[in-house]
């Protein structure tokens, strides 16, 4: 016991409070969706891993939950750039959704399907069919009600259900994390 060493007590952090509330509202939000029927138990967002806020916590240096590791140093300046890197995508996707959109409505107000010509380019807008996607519990209960009324009862639609599912391989995943 003598290696045991205390950590906290968690204080006051306006960010960490902000961050709690953003979260606690999204998933008010979700129940009353769910609650709805407008989403599955499966479609709720929730926290994998590390919560969140143990990014911004103040005591995540010496916290439990982070195993002290191998020291490298050198790598420092990679998780930076890294880091400002994924910053410049973020911004470059607002900024191209942006652009995006406003050439959606230029093409729109034209008020034609065609190609609009632009000199070097050309561009236009057209509508994709949306994505398709099996309804489990959809699925779930017409099989049910299919075997009942087939007086085939017995037979386990979760279990029929399961046997056809397949997992996709496994990823490799990078987290970062900064030590406060």
């Amino acid at each position: 016991m003598k290696e045991v060493k205390a950590f906290g007590p968690y204080g006051f952090n306006q960010a960490m409070l902000d961050t709690a509330l953003d979260h606690a509202a999204q998933l008010w939000g979700e129940l009353a969706d769910f609650r709805a029927g407008h989403i599955t138990l499966a479609q709720v967002d929730c926290a994998q891993g590390f919560y969140p806020l143990c990014s911004y916590c103040e005591h995540n240096g010496d916290c439990p939950k982070f195993p002290q590791g191998v020291q490298m140093p050198q790598w420092e300046p990679a998780l930076e750039k890294l880091a400002a890197l994924k910053e410049h995508r973020t911004a470059l996707d607002s900024e191209i959704k942006e652009m995006e959109t406003v050439l959606k409505l230029v093409h729109r107000q034209a008020g034609t399907w065609d190609w609009v010509d632009t000199g070097n380019y050309r561009f236009r807008m057209s509508v994709a069919a949306g994505r398709t996607n099996l309804d489990k519990d959809a699925l779930r209960e017409e099989l049910t009600e299919i075997f009942h009324t087939g007086h085939l009862g017995d037979i386990d639609v979760d279990t029929l259900l399961a046997r056809c599912e397949r997992t996709g391989s496994p990823f490799e995943k990078l987290s970062i994390s900064p030590i406060n």
